[in-house]
């Protein structure tokens, strides 16, 4: 598996920028509101939905290294040797797609792990959001209770 070897060192990485990703959103959250005192200003929800901008870049940015190294270091060598195991070839349509079909189905260790990632990110990413916006809840004192 991919991140129990080369891949450990990209994935501590982009955990650790989470927190980040979390303190930009909670921030953004409590400005948006309209600071502490609740008085909401144009200047608070401008710096608001920048620091909510910052956020979201943050973890664009930090997904796509992430998913740039499963690319560079996973997929790349398995579609090569695919592509070693399967050459292309000139014929009909018929044996063109069952080169394709192989190709893909050699590589189906690969698309797991992919899948795998962006169910990590896609969980990462809301923690960070929902623990930053709880955080800025409690720091308001609001609650869902009327």
């Amino acid at each position: 598996m991919y991140f129990a070897k080369q891949g450990r060192k990209d994935y501590l990485d982009f955990i650790k920028n989470i927190p980040i990703q979390t303190l930009l959103f909670f921030m953004g959250s409590i400005f948006f509101y309209g600071g502490l005192t609740r008085h909401a200003t144009t200047a608070k929800i401008a710096i608001g939905v920048l620091l909510c901008l910052m956020g979201a870049g943050a973890a664009i940015a930090s997904s796509s290294l992430f998913v740039e190294s499963i690319r560079i270091n996973l997929i790349e060598p398995e579609k090569a040797r695919a592509y070693q195991i399967y050459p292309a070839t000139k014929s009909g349509r018929r044996a063109r797609w069952e080169m394709f079909v192989k190709r893909r189905w050699l590589r189906k260790r690969a698309l797991i792990e992919v899948l795998s990632v962006l169910v990590i990110i896609d969980v990462a990413f809301s923690v960070a959001l929902t623990s930053a916006l709880f955080s800025a809840f409690n720091a308001l004192h609001l609650s869902a209770r009327p």
